[in-house]
């Protein structure tokens, strides 16, 4: 008796493509009330990202280097802190500070975005290795020129330039007594232990 093997086959499953929100989409969903007032969000890549709440170390330092920024800056550049930068269309990040130009128009009808954006910084305690990471690649690929990441547990700053589409090809990490000037923003030049906690 000759045995044949069935030929009989499970259909494939399609491959499952992920849904991806759209800016459109992200807003339409805080209208509706799906994304909750009392939680912070961002939208990273299509994927709406709720926030981590920040402890008073981050609060602390953030609070502090907004004074910094605001005493050489203000004059002459907008300083976003802990508002929203529309990348494109499915990413539009919560960084901790944005450097923008001043526009005679301001920004209450639309987002700054790359082209408005000369610096990018985030303070990071647990976020550290999604800031080094995805979020770095995000912002390198839609053209932010400069970006850096005040690294709370380690005292240090991870400074974040050329950016290409496959991220920074210029990555510096500098000690608390290193000094530090932004690119695009000649007025920021600081000690990096200016930005770090006492």
């Amino acid at each position: 008796m000759v045995s044949h093997a069935s030929t009989h086959t499970t259909p494939e499953r399609p491959p499952r493509i992920p849904f991806r929100f759209t800016v459109a989409d992200y807003y339409r969903a805080g209208r509706a009330g799906v994304l909750k007032p009392q939680h912070r969000y961002e939208l990273i890549e299509g994927e709406i990202i709720r926030m981590t709440p920040p402890g008073p170390e981050h609060c602390e330092s953030v609070d502090t280097l907004s004074d910094l920024l605001h005493d050489l800056l203000e004059k002459k550049y907008r300083i976003r802190c802990q508002g929203s930068v529309r990348l494109d269309n499915i990413s539009e990040p919560l960084p901790d500070f944005a450097i923008l130009k001043k526009r005679p128009e301001g920004y209450g009808k639309r987002q700054p975005g790359p082209a408005d954006t000369l610096l990018l910084i985030e303070v990071s305690d647990s976020s550290l290795s999604y800031d080094k990471n995805r979020k770095a690649q995000i912002y390198a690929a839609a053209g932010i020129v400069e970006y850096w990441i005040v690294n709370l547990k380690k005292r240090c700053l991870h400074v974040m330039r050329k950016p290409t589409k496959e991220g920074y090809e210029d990555i510096l990490t500098l000690d608390p007594t290193d000094e530090v000037r932004a690119l695009k923003v000649p007025q920021l030049k600081v000690k990096v232990a200016q930005l770090l906690l006492k």
